[in-house]
């Protein structure tokens, strides 16, 4: 929980603490729940089932009608389906990346104020540590 010890105050306070709890006990489970997500498993057992002509038991590579011959129509459905599979899966690992670039950020501000308690950060440092963050890129660590 953020600091909001002042007496009447709601304002949050945010601390090298603070940044290295939220990078390690939200940002990281949050990263492992997109890992092993049981819809995402499902489109990537089907994407490799699609890839192989004999998939394995119980998974699906072919959409078939319901006498069980494979028509045209079906099969551009099945391409288009994975494909769409696959842009899916694209976009989880770009969502991944970005999360583990943003976790980088949180840890390098959270070094930035730790050592901040030593010595004031400059002006251009406080910029720049906002600027990474909100940008969503690691940086180097002043």
């Amino acid at each position: 929980m953020p600091d909001t010890s002042e007496e009447g105050s709601d304002t949050l306070k945010v601390t090298d603490g603070y940044l290295r709890d939220f990078a390690h006990d939200k940002l990281r489970p949050f990263l492992d729940s997109l890992r092993t997500d049981a819809g995402r498993k499902a489109l990537q057992r089907f994407q490799s089932a699609a890839a192989n002509t004999m998939p394995a038991p119980g998974e699906y590579s072919l959409l078939l009608t319901g006498s069980g011959t494979l028509i045209s129509s079906v099969a551009a459905l099945q391409l288009a389906f994975t494909n769409y599979s696959k842009s899916i899966e694209t976009q989880f690992v770009k969502i991944e990346d970005q999360i583990n670039k943003l976790i980088l950020d949180l840890e390098n501000a959270q070094i930035l104020l730790q050592n901040g308690e030593d010595e004031a950060l400059k002006a251009s440092q406080l910029m720049w540590l906002i600027n990474d963050v909100l940008g969503g890129g690691p940086g180097p660590v002043h």
